[in-house]
C-alpha cells in the first residue's frame, strides 16, 4: 500500500498513472491478439469444412457415376470416359489428355510409353487429322482396344473409367512432363498422318508398281537404282548406285535390301520433303516424270544388269550399306562430335534400344 506521502507526491502519482495505463494497453494488445487467433482459427476451420463438404461431394458424385455404369448402354459409357478424360472441356482429348489416362493404367515410370501410346493412337483414330480424338473418333479407339484384347466392350470402358475417376499421386508430375513433350509429340502425330496418307493414296502404289519392274511386290537394290538412273539422265550408273546405296540406308529398316511399299512410301516422302512440298502436291507430276522416263527403251536390259551384278556378283554394295550404317550410327552417338564415344554417349545410345530401361540400367549395360 502506498503512504499517504506517496499519495500526495505529483511525480509518483504521474508514474502510477503511467504504469496503470501501460497495464491497460498491454491486457487490451493480449485480448486483441487471442481475439485475431481464434478470428483465423475459425476461418481455417471454415476453409477445411468447405474443403471436405467439397471433397465428399466429389467423392459421392464418383460413387453415384460408378453405380449408374451398369444401366448405362455402350455408348453412353464411352461418353462417360470422354467426359472424364476431356479435362479442358473443349470437346476433344487432346495428346495431353490421352496420355495422361493411358498413364493411370500403368505404372509411373510407363509415361514415356503412355506418350508413345497416344501418338499411336492419334495416327490411327484422328479420322479427320486434327491431332485430337472427337467423341465418334474415342468411341472407334474403344471398340478396337476391346476387340485387340478379346474383351467386352463394357468390360473395357468401365476399366478405363474407373483409372480415370482414381486420381493417381504423380498426376501433377506426368502433367508437367506431357506439357514439355506435348508440342514434339504433336509434329510426330501430323508426320506419321502425313505418310498414312501418303501410303493410302493410290497414286502411291501405281507409283510403286511402275519402279518394281518385275512385278514380285518389292523394288530390289537393282530396281532402285535403275529407277534414279533413268529419272536422272546425267547421272552414270555408278552415281545411280551409290545414291541407292543411301536411299536404302534411309529407308530400309530390316537390311533386305529391298523395298515394300510402306519402306518405299517412306522413300517417296523423303523426296518430297527435300523439295519442300508434301506428296499430295507432287504425286501427279512424280506419276508423269516415272510414266514418262520409266518405259522400256533399247539399253534397259544391259543397264539392269549391271547393276544385278554389282549387288549379286559384287558384295561391296551390301557391305557399303553395312558400314554406312555402322557410320551414320557412330555420329548419331557421339553428340559432341569428338570422334569418340564416351560412356555416357554409350549408354543413352543404347537407352534408344530399350526406351523403357532407366539411365542406371543403361549406365551398367554400357559399362560392361
Amino acid at each position: 500500500m502506498p503512504s499517504d506521502r506517496q499519495c500526495e507526491d505529483p511525480e509518483w502519482q504521474h508514474e502510477k498513472k503511467n504504469t496503470v495505463l501501460r497495464s491497460t494497453s498491454a491486457a487490451q494488445e493480449k485480448k486483441t491478439a487471442i481475439s485475431e487467433l481464434v478470428t483465423c482459427a475459425r476461418t481455417s476451420l471454415d476453409s477445411q469444412a468447405r474443403q471436405l463438404e467439397y471433397l465428399s461431394a466429389k467423392v459421392r458424385d464418383k460413387l453415384d457415376l460408378l453405380n449408374s455404369l451398369q444401366s448405362k448402354t455402350p455408348a453412353e459409357q464411352i461418353k462417360v470416359l470422354f467426359q472424364e478424360w476431356d479435362t479442358n472441356r473443349d470437346g476433344f482429348v487432346d495428346f495431353q489428355e490421352l496420355a495422361l489416362g493411358l498413364s493411370r493404367l500403368g505404372p509411373q515410370e510407363l509415361i514415356g510409353a503412355a506418350a508413345d501410346s497416344a501418338v499411336k493412337c492419334l495416327t490411327e483414330f484422328d479420322a479427320d487429322q486434327n491431332q485430337k480424338l472427337s467423341l465418334d473418333e474415342m468411341d472407334t479407339f474403344v471398340k478396337n482396344v476391346a476387340e485387340q484384347s478379346h474383351s467386352e466392350l463394357a468390360d473395357v470402358t468401365q476399366l478405363l473409367i474407373l483409372t480415370a475417376l482414381q486420381s493417381q499421386p504423380q498426376d501433377k508430375v506426368n502433367q508437367t512432363i506431357l506439357s514439355v513433350v506435348r508440342n514434339e509429340a504433336v509434329k510426330r502425330v501430323k508426320k506419321a498422318q502425313e505418310y498414312t496418307r501418303a501410303l493410302k493414296d493410290p497414286r502411291m502404289s501405281e507409283l510403286f508398281r511402275t519402279f518394281d519392274r518385275n512385278s514380285d511386290g518389292q523394288i530390289s537394290f537393282a530396281e532402285l537404282a535403275f529407277a534414279i538412273k533413268k529419272l536422272d539422265t546425267s547421272s552414270s550408273l555408278a552415281e545411280a548406285r551409290s545414291l541407292g546405296v543411301d536411299c536404302l540406308l534411309l529407308v530400309d529398316a530390316d537390311s533386305q535390301r529391298h523395298l515394300g511399299e510402306p519402306e518405299f512410301a517412306k522413300f517417296i516422302q523423303r523426296l518430297c520433303i527435300l523439295c519442300g512440298k508434301k506428296f499430295t502436291e507432287l504425286a501427279d507430276k512424280l506419276l508423269a516424270l516415272a510414266h514418262a522416263n520409266l518405259g522400256p527403251s533399247a539399253d534397259d536390259d544391259s543397264a539392269m544388269m549391271e547393276l544385278q551384278e554389282s549387288v549379286t556378283g559384287r558384295p561391296d554394295a551390301a557391305q557399303t550399306l553395312a558400314d554406312r550404317k555402322v557410320h551414320h550410327l557412330f555420329d548419331l552417338w557421339d553428340k559432341d562430335g569428338d570422334g569418340k564415344i564416351s560412356l555416357v554417349e554409350l549408354a543413352l545410345g543404347l537407352r534408344k534400344f530399350h526406351p523403357s530401361a532407366s539411365i542406371n540400367e543403361a549406365a551398367s549395360k554400357a559399362a560392361e
